[in-house]
């Protein structure tokens, strides 16, 4: 996600620090107190984009893109009404979407690009994790499950922001409290906090082996990839970025030649000098070989083994430090990381980054920085500040239509029909190995590749099986009033219809009219082409397959409407 930081400020120093510099996170001010001056102030700007004369989403459009981004839904009807009578609700709304039971997922799925944990092959199976085989996939989605889920604990109880770096607990469901040396509430089923018992210091996200072990470390990388990724995720430098003159004269396959090269070659120090005193501080995760004995438990005892690794103590960017609880601490108390998770939000909620030749966009960085920090550094107050702004409200051609995620796509058929897209227990839009993820648009966790910015023809198919299979699902399980996913308010869809043509029949008519308000809020007539066109399709199928068939092809073909996917 969110990697740039050159030429801006703070991030600038940060960029060109060498060994024994501090660039603002050697201690001092926690984050939440690092707040005096805005990270984006001596960037050079060219005139602001003049964002109140850019137009805007219609508030129906804005209520969906709110909805879809905040909870992974789409609006309700209620909702529709509400800010159809008064466009000045949407605020009321917004407010009550961020308490929404659906936020905490939400996020939950937002942060599963930064983290990039949502992969599908570990370095050890389950088997010899103490389960049987067929049961893979889901060990290995809880593993990858375990960090997002402290993001949404961390959303849904406000708690700080600091708490991905700095908390005591972790959460684990069913399968981790097996796998895991972890304690686990007797009785308890799903997600719970835990804790582990195997001695290591805990430090939020950083303990963590659902992150470990999504980012391993060889025999002579000693954690400087895993170093990385606290850089790129929690402050937005990562190293990889830097602009680097490699030395071409290194002989990259003698290993002795290497570590030489990273203490006293120019073009190496630049990055080493950083990137290893971090890598330190994981000493104590680094394993022999990729055994459920060596990658399960922390050890202690390797803590020391930098010396005979990457031979630089353990320090944050000059500062020193000696256990993971330390690089916590300084993480946090980092200005960077509040700038990070402003600037990440930011791109996650609009889907590009931010432009920091805009002043504008810089003011309104600021804003919500300010917002974030006022707000205690939850998720809710920063979230609220980035919706808030008028660019998150921009049309075309000042902004693109997003298009939904899968993850996105699975809710709102689910949301509408009660419908989950599996198989063999895997969810299908949220797996590759089993599943669409990629070829419906999904982020890579692997290969850090974003979702989809356009749709692909892979795509378009995966929304219109998936559509398929939603519609038939419910035809054939109709959901009883008051359920949430009732779509069958005035027939039954076995029934036949009372007339010959199903549009002179005044309950299907009616019925077509509620779907076009549940799918796409829209108020057509009874006897307007819309009612007309559906049931003439109604009708086509139904001479040849019976009514449940004609209103599953009327459902598919609704939920296969191009708008439902963009927003």
């Amino acid at each position: 996600m969110v990697t740039r930081w050159v030429g801006v400020g703070l991030a600038a120093a940060a960029l060109s620090c060498g060994a024994g510099c501090d660039d603002g996170g050697g201690g001092g001010a926690s984050g939440a107190d690092a707040a005096s001056s805005a990270p984006w102030a001596d960037v050079v700007h060219p005139p602001a984009f003049d964002v109140d004369a850019a137009e805007k989403l219609s508030p129906r459009a804005l209520l969906a893109r709110l909805s879809l981004d905040l909870r992974g839904v789409r609006p309700t009807e209620a909702e529709v009404a509400r800010v159809d009578a008064d466009p000045g609700a949407i605020a009321a709304i917004t407010d009550e979407m961020l308490a929404s039971a659906r936020f905490p997922d939400r996020v939950r799925d937002l942060y599963a690009q930064v983290l990039r944990t949502r992969v599908e092959d570990f370095p050890v199976s389950a088997e010899l994790l103490g389960f049987e085989p067929e049961e893979q996939a889901a060990v290995f989605a809880s593993i990858g499950e375990e960090p997002l889920q402290v993001i949404a604990r961390v959303a849904a109880e406000d708690r700080p922001y600091t708490d991905l770096v700095t908390a005591d607990w972790t959460m684990a469901d069913e399968r981790l409290a097996l796998a895991w040396p972890v304690t686990y509430p007797a009785g308890a089923t799903g997600w719970q906090v835990a804790r582990y018992e195997d001695g290591r210091p805990m430090a939020g996200l950083l303990s963590e082996n659902g992150v470990w072990w999504r980012y391993l470390s060889d025999g002579v990388n000693y954690g400087r990839g895993r170093a990385n990724a606290v850089a790129r995720i929690f402050l937005c430098a990562d190293f990889l970025d830097r602009p680097v003159d490699f030395p071409r004269d290194i002989d990259l396959t003698d290993e002795a030649g290497i570590r030489e090269a990273v203490r006293e070659n120019t073009g190496c120090i630049g990055c080493h000098a950083g990137l290893d005193p971090l890598a330190s501080y994981l000493a104590g995760f680094q394993y022999t070989e990729k055994t459920a004995a060596e990658m399960i438990v922390y050890h202690p005892e390797r803590e020391p083994q930098w010396r005979g690794m990457t031979e630089l103590a353990p320090g944050f960017y000059g500062a020193p430090g000696y256990s993971l609880r330390d690089l916590g601490r300084q993480v946090a108390a980092d200005p960077r990381f509040v700038t990070c998770a402003v600037e990440t939000a930011w791109e996650l909620l609009l889907r590009r980054p931010p432009d920091f030749r805009d002043a504008g966009e810089v003011d309104a960085l600021t804003r919500a920085r300010e917002a974030f920090l006022a707000g205690g550094l939850t998720i809710r107050a920063l979230f609220r500040a980035i919706v808030s702004d008028p660019r998150y409200a921009l049309a075309e051609p000042w902004a693109e239509p997003k298009v939904v995620t899968p993850e996105q796509w699975g809710d709102v058929l689910e949301d509408w029909t009660g419908f989950r897209f599996e198989s063999g227990g895997a969810d299908i839009l949220t797996t590759d190995e089993t599943g669409l993820l990629t070829l419906a648009g999904g982020s890579d966790g692997r290969a850090g590749a974003e979702p989809a910015e356009v749709a692909t023809a892979t795509m378009v198919l995966s929304w219109r099986r998936t559509a398929s299979a939603a519609a038939s699902w419910a035809v054939a399980n109709p959901a009883p009033a008051p359920a949430a996913t009732v779509l069958f308010t005035e027939i039954d869809p076995a029934a036949e219809p009372a007339t010959e043509a199903a549009f002179d029949d005044a309950a299907m008519r009616a019925q077509v009219v509620a779907l076009h308000r549940r799918f796409f809020g829209a108020a057509i007539a009874p006897d307007g082409l819309e009612v007309r066109e559906t049931l003439a399709l109604w009708d086509k199928v139904h001479h040849i397959d019976g009514a449940r068939a004609a209103w599953a092809a009327v459902l598919e073909t609704l939920l296969r409407d191009p708008s439902l996917t963009l927003y």
